[in-house]
């Protein structure tokens, strides 16, 4: 009996566009990427008041002089770890469920280049801000996102802001009566991810359903100029594919292949 995988030692797929390779959003590992992991200065937001206009705990303000009022401030308060939840770090914040803002500041030399900001998750709902503009918002505990930060950095030092809440509501996950404890926080990696202005956001590809003689899949490109030739390679089943993308960067991959499937006998 054939069981449908493959047998090769390496399996290797390569996605090329023109000269420069790049990997899908879905492969954060595979990218040039930054870590912005590590300790991240925090603001404790009980009522969740930093949102609005009032407190705007998300500008970050700083007085200018001895009579400028400003209540909030990230110097001096308590340092978080990134990833981590908030709750299992400080004591007081051990039943804590409301928001935490966090800051980070990094250093960024501008190229022609784009940029994104990656989350691996943060629980529950997440506002994200960078240098005082707000940039996105998240909804999930349990999803990755990102953001493109190319037209808002600046060169040199940035700061982002995030806001992590945590407060269950009657229609997230958990729910009011779920009976296990929503740990709030970035709770996953977070990265800033360099790509070049054309690059593969995402793509799949494997054996067709059913079949052990067709490979089928897809790929989608992201940029201004999203129409580009892809070529797929599998250098031990001598596959050397290729396919032009439509005006929205999408491309259907689909081509036989003859493969040598591993059974009990060849492993």
């Amino acid at each position: 009996m054939k069981y449908k995988a493959l047998l090769l030692s390496t399996f290797i797929l390569i996605i090329t566009v023109g000269l420069l390779a790049q990997t899908a959003m879905v492969n954060v590992p595979g990218r040039n990427t930054i870590s912005l992991n590590g300790q991240w200065k925090a603001i404790i937001d009980i009522n969740d008041v930093g949102i609005g206009n009032w407190a705007a705990i998300w500008k970050d303000k700083t007085p200018k002089s001895k009579t400028d009022f400003v209540e909030y401030s990230f110097e001096g308060g308590p340092v978080l770890n990134v990833p981590g939840d908030f709750n299992s770090q400080l004591p007081e914040l051990n039943y804590y469920e409301s928001t935490i803002w966090y800051k980070k500041t990094f250093t960024w030399h501008k190229n022609d280049n784009r940029l994104f900001i990656h989350f691996g998750a943060v629980n529950y709902k997440c506002d994200v801000v960078l240098n005082g503009e707000k940039i996105g918002h998240h909804e999930g505990g349990f999803t990755p996102f990102q953001f493109e930060l190319t037209d808002k950095i600046k060169e040199g030092e940035n700061a982002v802001i995030v806001r992590a809440n945590s407060q269950r509501v009657k229609d997230g996950i958990p729910a009011l009566g779920f009976d296990w404890f929503n740990y709030g926080g970035i709770t996953r990696d977070v990265h800033l991810i360099e790509t070049p202005a054309v690059f593969i956001e995402d793509y799949f590809i494997q054996l067709k359903k059913g079949s052990d003689k067709e490979v089928q899949g897809w790929v989608k490109i992201n940029g201004a100029n999203s129409s580009q030739k892809i070529r797929v390679q599998i250098p031990e089943a001598k596959i050397n594919y290729s396919i032009q993308t439509n005006d929205s960067g999408f491309a259907e991959i689909k081509f036989p292949a003859k493969f040598l499937l591993w059974t009990p006998q060849q492993p």
